[in-house]
């Protein structure tokens, strides 16, 4: 099974929560992502095989089974809007079935509405490049990050960042990398070297900012390579793209499903009734309409 050109989705609110995961327990959790529709499904199925495939590992059995025993016991931190905080797990269960390579995953009811029928304030993400990262707070990075990559730059508290890297624990005032130098060299710039490495679809340069003798806050330059690395189509194929994501505001990968699917004929057909008949939420019309 080929997963290098998918593309996965979450909501904003688990971008930016606070938890503590490993790289690999965050790897399983990109694969159960990937399988998301927006019917929930009551279990949900890993191959081992493809997370060592796309992680260009082998013999990862014994870590795997590691990572189901603790991925249970990791708690969320969600900020709430009315200023509640939110804590769950995300997953209710976490079992490999003996003899298939194959882990069975259940979620928590608490999480279904940020991962299911998501029609905005979502981040969208490539799962080559999520699961290909090998440190643990890049691939937080990458997530992060990506939520204000079509915007281009975003400016984090140092704190702020921390906490949704786990690095901060609000309540116990407990900081790790304290001096900036450390906290630049083992986060910030393995960050930045992964997403090169990998070649990301999303890059970044920073700036940090100083309040008296003490930086206070960091401003990220983002550059969005997801055009090009997503698409490889003809000139008419790429205006129908410009439309479906600006103007009939489909997602990325829904507007990559609608013209690998139909011909351009087809879809301005198709347009030409969207228009007509889409009284509110054209994005979610448009979606019913092309199956996507």
């Amino acid at each position: 099974m080929n997963e290098r050109n998918k593309t996965i989705l979450q909501s904003n609110s688990l971008t930016t929560a606070r938890f503590e995961y490993t790289a690999l327990e965050r790897n399983i959790f990109y694969m159960v992502l990937k399988d998301i529709s927006e019917t929930p499904k009551e279990r949900y199925y890993v191959s081992i095989s493809d997370i060592q495939n796309l992680m260009n590992v082998k013999n990862l059995y014994s870590e795997i089974t590691r990572a189901c025993e603790n991925i249970i016991s990791r708690v969320y931190h969600i900020k709430k809007e009315d200023g509640r905080i939110l804590l769950f797990s995300m997953f209710s269960s976490c079992e490999i079935i003996p003899g298939t390579g194959v882990i069975e995953i259940a979620f928590d009811e608490k999480i279904r509405p940020y991962l299911f029928n998501l029609k905005d304030n979502f981040t969208l993400m490539e799962l080559e490049v999520a699961i290909g990262m090998k440190s643990k707070y890049s691939k937080r990075l990458y997530e992060i990050l990506s939520q204000w990559q079509d915007i281009g730059e975003k400016t984090f508290g140092i704190l702020e960042l921390k906490e949704m890297l786990a690095l901060y624990d609000p309540k116990k005032k407990v900081e790790s990398y304290k001096m900036w130098t450390s906290f630049e060299s083992r986060v910030l710039k393995v960050a930045q070297r992964e997403f090169k490495s990998k070649n990301s679809n999303l890059t970044f340069t920073y700036k940090p900012n100083k309040k008296g003798r003490k930086y206070e806050s960091i401003t990220f330059k983002l550059e969005n390579k997801s055009y090009q690395k997503m698409l490889d189509f003809k000139d008419e194929d790429v205006g129908l793209f410009d439309r479906l994501v600006n103007k009939f505001k489909l997602r990325p990968d829904q507007a990559k499903k609608v013209i690998s699917s139909n011909t351009p004929s087809e879809i301005n057909k198709a347009l030409y009734r969207i228009k007509l008949e889409s009284k509110s939420n054209i994005g979610a019309y448009s979606a019913k309409i092309f199956n996507v």
